[in-house]
């Protein structure tokens, strides 16, 4: 539903938070639900950020919250470009990674407050699970930022017949 609703911030030159739900049919429906939700997500963020940064003594918490609520702006910063700008790959690309980057470091925060967290986090950790708990978050990151290129970029268009690709397991090279 990209670009179903052609402007940004307002929807089809309405106050965003005031167009009329009557309105909101097919394609509309899901794009401006999606600008809605992820209104109410930013707000929930800054609502979180403020509160942690009032009552919670950890530094590097607040740290990790502020840099959250950088990133969940900067994710609709570049919703909106997405749609000014009709869909270049490097902006969606980057819309996509950023709001999983944003939901992860939302969940982050949500275990940080636990109390079960707060009680444990005393005990050392093993270094050897840190680095690899450090390795997988990076391969996962690689793998994100290599699918949403592709996902933008339609490179995935090009083998139809998942899970075999144009019938092979292993696809043919071309020499050029």
């Amino acid at each position: 539903s990209g670009l179903s609703v052609p402007d940004w911030p307002t929807t089809y030159g309405e106050n965003m938070f005031l167009f009329p739900i009557s309105n909101m049919v097919g394609g509309i429906l899901y794009e401006h639900g999606h600008r809605l939700f992820a209104s109410l997500v930013g707000m929930l963020i800054l609502i979180q950020t403020i509160w942690i940064l009032l009552l919670d003594e950890r530094r590097w918490l607040k740290k990790v919250s502020l840099f959250t609520l950088l990133t969940v702006i900067v994710q609709g910063i570049l919703g909106g470009f997405t749609v000014h700008y009709m869909l270049p790959i490097w902006i969606s690309a980057s819309h996509g990674i950023i709001a999983q980057l944003t939901l992860c470091l939302t969940l982050f925060l949500s275990i940080s407050l636990s109390k079960s967290w707060i009680q444990e986090s005393k005990e050392l950790i093993n270094s050897n699970i840190y680095k690899l708990a450090t390795f997988v978050t990076l391969l996962i990151l690689i793998q994100l930022v290599l699918g949403a290129v592709m996902r933008h970029s339609e490179a995935g268009l090009v083998a139809f017949d998942y899970p075999t690709m144009n019938g092979d397991l292993v696809p043919e090279i071309e020499k050029i």
